[in-house]
C-alpha cells in the first residue's frame, strides 16, 4: 500500500521535499565531510610546519655535515672519556700503593720514635749517673786535696821540727 499525499499539498511542495532529500542532504553531507577534511588538512599542515621547522636548514652549513661533525665530536669525546677512565684507574692503583707505602712508613717512623724515646731515657739515665759520679768524684777530689793539705801541713811541721 502506497500512501498518497495528504490532500491539499501542492505538487511543487513534494518536489521541494524530493529535491531536499535527493540533492540538499547529500550536498550537506559532502560539505560537512569537506569541512572536516579541510580542518584535518590544516592540522596536518601545522604539524608538517612544526616538523619542517625542526629539519629545515636555517644556516649556511649542510645538516648532514653538522650531524657528521657532531657524531665525530661525540666519538672523540667518548674515546677521551675512556682514556680518562683508564688513567683514573691507574691513578687509583698508584694512590692505593702510595697509601699502603705511607702506612708502612708511618709504622716505621713510629718504631723509630719509640727507639728514640728509649735512647733518650737511657741517655738521661746515663747523664744522671754521670752527673752523680762527677759530683761524687769532685767530692772525693776535694777530700783528697784537703787530706793532702793536712799532710803537707804536717810534713812542713815535721820538717821544721827537724831543722
Amino acid at each position: 500500500m502506497q500512501q498518497e499525499a495528504p490532500q491539499g499539498t501542492p505538487w511543487w511542495a513534494w518536489l521541494i521535499v524530493l529535491v531536499l532529500v535527493l540533492f540538499v542532504l547529500p550536498m550537506y553531507r559532502i560539505w560537512s565531510n569537506q569541512r572536516k577534511q579541510t580542518r584535518e588538512t590544516r592540522e596536518q599542515g601545522a604539524r608538517i610546519n612544526k616538523i619542517d621547522e625542526q629539519v629545515t636548514n636555517t644556516h649556511n652549513t649542510n645538516l648532514r655535515d653538522d650531524v657528521d661533525k657532531t657524531t665525530s665530536a661525540a666519538t672523540r669525546g667518548a674515546e677521551a672519556a675512556e682514556r680518562a677512565a683508564v688513567a683514573a684507574e691507574k691513578a687509583l692503583e698508584i694512590a692505593t700503593r702510595l697509601e699502603v707505602s705511607h702506612a708502612e712508613t708511618r709504622k716505621d717512623i713510629g718504631g723509630i720514635r719509640e727507639e728514640q724515646r728509649e735512647q733518650r731515657k737511657e741517655t738521661l739515665n746515663i747523664s744522671t749517673r754521670l752527673d752523680e759520679s762527677v759530683v761524687e768524684r769532685r767530692k772525693q777530689i776535694r777530700e783528697v786535696r784537703e787530706e793532702m793539705g793536712r799532710v803537707n801541713t804536717r810534713l812542713d811541721e815535721h820538717l821544721k821540727e827537724r831543722e
